[in-house]
């Protein structure tokens, strides 16, 4: 089958990265990649996961690549015992190195089911794809804005296994981010099917009021973020009160604080959910965790 042709208007990636890795390969990034059969194209069938890379290391490898594990568990994608946080370590700094972003880069690894078919697979290995550019933002930047944030109301996120993983299939994050952009907010909260809060567009929500700080559970159908795994340990051990529960709209908007967090960014202040204007007391507490390095 001939390849998809990568261009600078549909182009999943950023042309200046120069390089990516395909399947241990180093190929530039401008040149066509994937089959026509490809089917994380076709289904969605695939994962992917966000890192950063800060002076040479991986914040938070093994909790990423757990996560990955999850995911290919889930997806039902055989994994091979070659593929453990040792390998994936040495192809993502192999990677920065050669575009130059080893002191503070952005990755992304994609995973994707090998072979075609299609609803019913073929095969059930996986082909990955790196990669890796330049990050300019600060991880848990304290003097970032507060953001903004509004809610989603067009579409609920379901409630399963396949929601705590992140998948090739990003449909309802996209349609918030267009809301978001025709609303004039920095993000949007994501519902779950029984209307309740489930997370943002890429990020993990958490509401303080009392000086107790909740996040919706596992179950509520959010992501199993990385770095709210970490932060809800961190902040346990700094011994403040941490539960994971189910939110409302109303528990959003009757908070005291609102923050998030994500791999990249760290944690980040909310400064208002729509006309709600929120304090950032506790919040100012959480920026002084250091990113855990692998």
């Amino acid at each position: 089958m001939g390849g998809v042709h990568a261009c600078t208007r549909c182009s999943f990636f950023d042309l200046s990265m120069a390089l990516v890795n395909y399947d241990g390969k180093i190929l530039n990034a401008a040149e066509p990649l994937l089959n026509i059969e490809n089917r994380s194209f076709r289904y969605g069938d695939g994962l992917f996961e966000s890192m950063r890379v800060i002076e040479g290391e991986v914040v938070m490898l093994e909790r990423h690549i757990a996560r990955l594990e999850k995911g290919l568990q889930v997806l039902k994608m055989s994994n091979g015992p070659a593929h453990d946080s040792g390998f994936w370590k040495e192809q993502i700094l192999t990677l920065c190195e050669q575009n130059a972003c080893s002191d503070n880069g952005r990755i992304r690894l994609t995973v994707f089911r090998k072979g075609g078919g299609y609803y019913v697979p073929e095969e059930d290995g996986f082909c990955y794809l790196i990669e890796a550019d330049l990050n300019t933002t600060l991880f848990s930047d304290k003097e970032a804005e507060g953001l903004a944030i509004g809610v989603f109301n067009e579409i609920k996120k379901p409630i399963n296994e396949l929601g705590r993983v992140k998948t090739a299939n990003s449909l309802i994050y996209v349609l918030a981010g267009i809301a978001r952009v025709q609303h004039k907010m920095d993000d949007m909260i994501i519902l779950n099917q029984e209307g309740r809060v489930a997370e943002a567009i890429s990020s993990n929500i958490f509401v303080v009021k009392n000086g107790e700080v909740s996040t919706p559970s596992l179950d509520e159908g959010c992501v199993a973020g990385v770095t709210r795994e970490w932060l809800i340990e961190k902040m346990k051990d700094e011994g403040i009160f941490v539960k994971e529960t189910r939110l409302s709209i109303d528990n959003l908007y009757s908070a005291d604080e609102v923050f998030v967090s994500n791999a990249i960014q760290g944690v980040r202040k909310v400064s208002k959910a729509d006309d709600v204007e929120f304090l950032s007391e506790l919040v100012e507490e959480l920026f002084k965790f250091k990113p855990e390095l692998d």
